[in-house]
């Protein structure tokens, strides 16, 4: 399971991924959570 550290590290390390993927990504998270 993905869990918000490991996408908080993800970015730390490429953080020239595009802000657009790092949204949907977190917006996947929140939605898994409910």
């Amino acid at each position: 399971m993905i869990t918000r550290e490991i996408v908080i590290s993800y970015m730390a390390e490429n953080y020239d991924v595009q802000p657009q993927f790092v949204f949907k990504v977190c917006f996947l998270l929140h939605l898994q959570q409910r």
